[in-house]
């Protein structure tokens, strides 16, 4: 996968997965666990102090998010975790998408219903995928409760992050 330098994401870390994905066998990442929220977005160079300040009152908004990945999907070569439940990143997609038209999921190319995801592996061939699945498989459920976002940006081999923006404080007073 070729990153382009200065391209960014924003991106909910899902870092109980951490451990699952970081096994012998399982194709190195170039980012931590994570659901996307959008991609591409703004490249660096035209983002704003603006911009960052409207994510960080959409994230300041809303809730943690107690996620559970217990099932594998496959997109064409890509192995993936799909989250339980799915509707608080769907919501999130569309208003931060509703935000900034100019910047559709994956650039429109997947239309406006993203399927929210783990991603496991990617561009790999599907043997390395039914590997991966069996060998991950019994370590399901992972579970974990999510309360920040990134955006992170592209350094052209690896995803850095630039800001994180803290969820809604939980009023039972769990982080």
């Amino acid at each position: 996968m070729t990153l382009t330098v200065g391209a960014t994401g924003v991106i909910i870390p899902v870092l109980a997965a951490e451990q699952l994905l970081d096994r012998p066998g399982v194709p190195q990442r170039v980012v931590e666990a994570h659901v996307t929220v959008l991609f591409p977005w703004l490249p660096v160079d035209r983002m704003t102090d603006q911009d960052e300040c409207d994510l960080a009152a959409i994230f300041a908004d809303t809730p943690p998010i107690d996620v559970r990945l217990a099932e594998f999907g496959r997109f064409p070569t890509v192995l993936y975790l799909r989250p339980e439940p799915e509707a608080p990143f769907r919501a999130l997609t569309r208003r931060v998408a509703g935000r900034w038209p100019d910047y559709p999921p994956y650039g429109g190319e997947f239309g406006d219903d993203i399927q929210p995801h783990v991603t496991v592996a990617m561009d790999v061939s599907d043997e390395i995928q039914k590997f991966v699945e069996n060998e991950l498989f019994g370590e399901l459920p992972v579970r974990d409760r999510l309360a920040e976002a990134w955006l992170v940006y592209s350094d052209g081999e690896r995803w850095r992050r630039r800001a994180t923006f803290p969820f809604r404080a939980d009023p039972a007073g769990r982080p």
